[in-house]
Parts: structure tokens; sequence; C-alpha cells
């Protein structure tokens, strides 16, 4: 599988179990990939994401579609900014 192809799909890490859609991917000059996966946590219905190595993840089935008649998708302001 193509690692772009794992957007939208279910994953869980086979670390800490967590769980969610994977909903970005990074690739680093050293050689490094990592998925963001995200999660819903509590009644609320807030998200929690996290960064994985690949080699951490398992991926399932696409749970959610990408593209909607037949454009991709553009991202829009995200809670979440990174930190450093």
């Amino acid at each position: 599988m193509n690692r772009t192809d794992v957007l939208g799909h279910k994953a869980t890490d086979r670390i800490s179990s967590f769980e969610g859609i994977i909903t970005g991917i990074a690739y680093y000059l050293t050689g490094c990939t990592q998925y963001l996966i995200e999660s819903r946590v509590g009644k609320s219905g807030d998200t929690k994401s996290c960064w994985f190595d690949d080699s951490r993840v398992e991926v399932s089935e696409r749970t959610v579609e990408l593209s909607q008649n037949g454009s991709v998708l553009q991202g829009g302001p995200q809670a979440n900014a990174p930190r450093r």
C-alpha cells in the first residue's frame, strides 16, 4: 500500500493501543515517516491527535472518504496546531 493511500483509514498504535483515523502524514529529511492519528475522546466528541512512527501503526479499512464531487477536500483552520 502506498503511504498516502492510508489517509482516511482506521489505525491502531501497536504499543499504546491508541486508535483512530489517519488524518496526516509527515515525511522527514532523516527518512522517518509518521502518521497523525485522530480519535474521539469522551462523550463531548472532542478529539485527540497523536503522531506515531509508521512502523508502530497497524492500518485497517478505510472509514473516511477523501474526495467530494470529484475534487480533493481542502483543509481549514486546525484546533490542534503543531507545538514545539
